[in-house]
């Protein structure tokens, strides 16, 4: 603590989101973390660079803190598929030959019990894990269908079904790692 303490000395009153990673001893990830859920105070100016402002008291703070209450600062990012499992999905030129259509039915439809049945681009973004203008792009050139509500574009889950079990999503080239877990899993139930 004392050597943290003494690095900020250094400083202005106010630091940046660098300096405050450099002074904590913390990933530029896990400092985005922090930041963004609050557990720093911080002020967001809204520039692309500089983006944020910290006070130095407060990372003082972060730092006593941090020491007595370590879990209340951890964060836990999502599993990834293992290494050997990103190797045998790769290997594999197209998983509906290794994964029988029906089996792959099943495994995303017991995923989606959680979900609505109208799902809207948000919700099938933390499905699938890939960005809303992925999904936008998909819906516009009509490779995923929907219903166009007053509500915005929903997505019923048997046409997400249907779009999930297709040759065009599981030949993605760049999947996401939410999309590898679903296909490391998948071979480990049914392959």
């Amino acid at each position: 603590m004392k050597k943290e303490l003494y690095n900020l000395d250094q400083y202005e009153d106010i630091l940046t989101k660098e300096q405050m990673r450099i002074v904590c001893h913390i990933s530029k990830r896990k400092a985005m973390y922090l930041l963004q859920s609050g557990l720093i105070p911080c002020i967001n100016t809204g520039k692309k660079t500089h983006t944020y402002l910290i006070k130095k008291t407060d990372i003082e703070n972060y730092l006593r803190d941090r020491e007595v209450n370590p879990w209340r600062y951890a964060v836990s990012y999502p599993k990834q598929a293992s290494a050997t499992d990103r190797s045998r999905i790769k290997n594999t030129l197209y998983i509906v030959d290794v994964i029988q259509h029906q089996n792959m039915w099943t495994y995303y439809n017991n995923q989606l019990i959680p979900y609505p049945e109208l799902m809207n681009v948000t919700q099938v973004k933390s499905f699938t894990g890939y960005g809303e203008n992925t999904i936008r792009n998909w819906i516009n050139k009509g490779i995923l269908r929907y219903l166009d509500c007053i509500a915005g574009w929903r997505i019923p889950k048997t046409w997400l079904l249907q779009f999930l079990c297709s040759e065009y999503y599981n030949k993605i080239s760049r999947k996401t790692p939410r999309h590898l877990s679903y296909i490391a899993e998948m071979l480990r139930l049914y392959a």
